[in-house]
């Protein structure tokens, strides 16, 4: 089987084909700076759309766990046909439904509108347009395939940051905050979505497996189970840390810049750890970043001031390692044929995660307090990661079972 190209040293004379290589790297930037922060400024969103639906707020962690999984379960849809139509096409549809159901949100009167239309459609087109673009970018890439997935997912990282306070300077303009957020979210994620290659790999026929006979393997089950287990942590302090900031006193302008310390953290967690996986091996990186999680929560769960501000940014580092670099690893492990599809049936466990277990954590952080919900929270990264590497009595059992070793990296002919 064919290897992968490898990228030349970086110097003045690069290749025009690099260049396109780098300019799909800048528009996965884009388009996951406008979904993936649209999705994480709910928490800033928060307050004012559940006043206008006269419900808790609470109560609309829901949406956010809909959004968020909706944005997970659309990667099954649109990776599939990424690899058969290119990236670009389902990009420019899931950036367009994105806009359209932050703008419809704006007129949202109940739990359920803000569902069908938050929930729904802002989720929906972040799956559509997430999928084909991180696939585009890991398929393009080799020896710094880490690094160039870092970059291109160091855009949620800077949505994390930026667009909860876009939110919050715009609250003077009423009930055009959320129509001239959908303008700008839009308009930059359709600009990235014309900048992705009409085909997810350059070369082609791709070498790696079908996604059928990818998905039947061990090895697959257990990269599924792991990430989806992970994924709760991952996903907990976007639905519920600004919420535990105010009732631990602090102020809602305070609070809503702690998720733009999640930001910074994963834009520095993302380009850093990218660029050591392709050193250390991506599969070892992505457990490192599961372990850094559980332990960042723990930082959490001590509910201490100080630690409250250190969490954001440990947290921040390691959960952004962990996005960026489930591409790459699923793309090493088993080829560019079906990176689109595969990217996004993994997906669909990660949306299992969050939409199953985030609602549970935060009941039990209010029914049973903090520390054991969080602590709970925590374990769920370390037994992601357990099965992941195969190590300590339990992960020998899914050792046995579902075997998934660094070398597996070598079979398909694209780890470098």
């Amino acid at each position: 089987m064919p290897t992968s190209r490898t990228e030349p040293p970086s110097g003045f004379d690069v290749p025009q084909e690099l260049r396109a290589d780098w300019i799909v790297v800048a528009g996965a930037f884009l388009v996951l700076l406008a979904g993936w922060g649209t999705i994480y400024a709910y928490a800033a969103l928060a307050p004012a759309l559940a006043s206008a639906a006269g419900v808790s707020p609470q109560a609309t962690s829901l949406v956010f766990a809909i959004a968020a999984g909706c944005g997970f379960i659309a990667g099954a849809i649109s990776g599939p046909v990424a690899d058969r139509v290119g990236p670009r096409t389902p990009a420019i549809v899931g950036v367009l439904c994105m806009g359209a159901g932050l703008a419809l949100a704006a007129g949202a009167t109940s739990l359920t509108g803000l569902c069908l239309t938050f929930g729904l459609l802002v989720g929906t087109g972040v799956g559509l347009a997430y999928v084909p673009a991180m696939a585009a970018v890991a398929c393009r890439f080799a020896a710094r395939r880490g690094l160039a997935c870092g970059l291109a997912a160091a855009g949620i990282g800077a949505g994390t940051a930026l667009v909860p306070l876009i939110a919050t300077a715009l609250e003077p303009a009423g009930g055009l905050r959320l129509p001239l957020m959908a303008v700008l979210t839009t308009g930059l994620g359709a600009a990235g979505a014309l900048m992705l290659g009409r085909r997810i790999a350059r070369a082609e026929p791709a070498e790696g497996e079908s996604l059928g006979t990818a998905c039947r393997t061990p090895a697959f089950a257990r990269l599924y189970l792991g990430l989806m287990l992970a994924s709760v942590p991952a996903a907990l302090p976007f639905a519920e840390l600004v919420s535990h900031a105010e009732r631990s006193g602090v102020a809602h302008e305070r609070a809503i810049g702690l998720l733009a310390l999640i930001g910074l953290g994963s834009v520095l967690g993302r380009i850093v750890l990218g660029f050591v996986s392709d050193r250390i091996g991506r599969a070892t990186a992505l457990r490192l970043c599961c372990v850094g999680m559980g332990a960042a929560t723990l930082l959490w769960a001590g509910g201490d001031a100080g630690l409250l501000v250190a969490f954001p940014l440990i947290f921040g580092v390691f959960q952004g390692g962990f996005v960026a670099l489930s591409s790459a690893v699923a793309v090493d492990m088993f080829g560019r044929r079906a990176a689109g599809g595969i990217g996004g049936l993994l997906l669909t466990g990660r949306s299992l995660g969050v939409v199953l277990g985030v609602p549970v954590i935060v009941h039990a952080m209010s029914s049973l307090g903090d520390a054991p919900a969080l602590g709970a929270a925590a374990a769920l990264a370390l037994i992601g990661c357990a099965i992941l590497a195969g190590e300590g009595a339990g992960g020998r059992v899914f050792a046995r079972v579902l075997p998934m070793p660094d070398a597996s990296l070598a079979r398909s002919g694209c780890g470098s």
